[in-house]
């Protein structure tokens, strides 16, 4: 029996696809296990030691930074708050101010502004009941060369 030309193609991609998957497994072996040989190195994990405790004693030396310097910003907020307290204590029991207050007197004017002009009102008695006829608007034109003139989707400027 023959087989299609789509079967074939199938087959030697698959075969292909099959050996990338191997190349690519093989890879991944070998620097695992160059990895695994390079951590199980004793050199390697005594200079990973070290690193590891300079890292451990910088960390340790900023930690202990950060707590002097978040005690000095707590104790100058502590200050800050007391001082503001107390003042605010002070002023609420402070007496109201002995005798009389005195009364400042209005700002003098000088002149009276100057009115604006007032509009005459409409009148209204005697008019006819009709109304005035309303004025026809005419559709507004569409400038040539717009886009929405051609029948583009950007809307034109004068419908918005």
């Amino acid at each position: 029996m023959v087989e299609p030309i789509w079967e074939t193609k199938l087959r030697a991609f698959m075969k292909k696809a099959g050996e990338d998957f191997k190349r690519a497994g093989n890879d991944i072996k070998d620097e695992a296990q160059r990895l695994y040989q390079e951590v199980n190195d004793p050199e390697t994990q005594a200079r990973l030691r070290e690193r590891l405790k300079e890292v451990g004693s910088w960390a340790k030396q900023t930690g202990d930074e950060l707590a002097v310097l978040l005690d000095q910003g707590v104790k100058k907020a502590e200050v800050v708050i007391t001082k503001a307290s107390d003042k605010v204590k002070d002023f609420a029991t402070q007496p109201p101010p002995a005798g009389p207050t005195p009364e400042k007197p209005p700002p003098a004017r000088s002149e009276p502004a100057p009115e604006a002009p007032r509009k005459a009102a409409k009148k209204t008695v005697g008019r006819s009941g009709k109304k005035p006829a309303a004025k026809k608007k005419s559709p507004a034109k569409k400038p040539l060369g717009k886009a929405g003139a051609r029948g583009g989707s950007e809307p034109d400027k004068t419908d918005i």
